[in-house]
This record gives structure tokens, sequence and C-alpha cells, in this order.
């Protein structure tokens, strides 16, 4: 008999012990922060992604307006990496979300492991 095979009551408890001993509250400032953080980068890539599009857009269609915004661009790309440098570390959020991580799959593996 799985978990879910029990009563709603027996299975909210199950899954509320296993939280309580596994499970991690991930709904916490560290976690509202290193999403910024990953949105930061996120955008970065998106902004990365049009300056590429702009480029090709340049390529075939030359002009000095299509220069200028490319150059524009070019310049908010390095800005924001550079400020993403001095803010962010990758490192530090790669290692938070790893730590994350683990405790779902203990969260996870705890429902599992019910009978």
């Amino acid at each position: 008999m799985g978990i879910f095979d029990k009563t709603e009551e027996e299975i909210i408890a199950f899954v509320q012990k296993v939280h309580s001993n596994w499970g991690s509250d991930i709904n916490t400032p560290k976690f509202a922060e290193m999403q910024e953080e990953s949105k930061n980068f996120a955008n970065l890539f998106q902004d990365f992604s049009i300056y590429v599009e702009s480029r090709k857009e340049f390529v075939q269609h030359p002009n000095r307006d299509a220069f200028n915004s490319l150059k524009v661009l070019l310049e908010r790309l390095q800005q924001s990496l550079k400020n993403i440098q001095e803010k962010h570390n990758i490192q530090q959020l790669l290692d938070w979300l790893e730590h994350q991580l683990i405790y779902e799959q203990n969260f996870v593996t705890g429902i599992e492991l019910i009978k």
C-alpha cells in the first residue's frame, strides 16, 4: 500500500512529517536573492540573443542607424556583464542551488519511502 492509497488526512500528516524532517523552506530571503541573481543572468543572455539577431539583421541590411543601434546594444551588454561580475558570484548561485536540490531530493525520497 503506497502513501497515496491512504486517507487524505494520513497523506497530509505523512507529507508534513517528511517536510519537517527532510524538507527545506525554500521560501526564504536567500531564495529571493538567488532568484533575483538568476534573473539577472537570464536577462543578460536574453539581451545577448537580441544583439545576435540585430547583428544578423545589420549584416543583411547594413546602414548607419542599424550600426548605431548595434553599438548601443553592445555597450549595454558590456555594462550589464560588468555589473553582474561586480555584484554576483555564479559559483555561489550554483552552490546554493545544489544545496537546495539535495534537500528537495531528501524530501522526495522521504515521500517515496513511506509505505
